[in-house]
């Protein structure tokens, strides 16, 4: 299976907690909320793929399977339709 891992062209930084995106290319700033930075850091670490990702936030932030599957699906989808994230392998 393949990893998620963060577009070539993205800048971010985690400060105090939260994630901060920098698409150069349209010059546009994304600050994430606790869920979305949890698993911005899981994308940056280069070795989870999509079921591992949707699995921890289930642990993590004790949310429904189904209700966690279609937010992780919306979320990681934007942000692999702005060539945020790229799956490797």
């Amino acid at each position: 299976m393949s990893v998620l891992i963060p577009g070539r062209r993205v800048a971010s930084r985690v400060i105090e907690g939260q994630a901060l995106l920098l698409d150069p290319q349209v010059d546009e700033l994304q600050r994430l909320n606790p869920v979305g930075t949890f698993v911005w850091q899981l994308v940056t670490a280069r070795k989870h793929t999509r079921a591992d990702i949707e699995a921890l936030v289930i642990e993590a932030f004790d949310v429904e399977a189904d209700v966690a599957r279609a937010d992780l699906q919306e979320f990681l989808g934007e942000l692999e339709s702005r060539g945020l994230i790229a799956s490797q392998g």
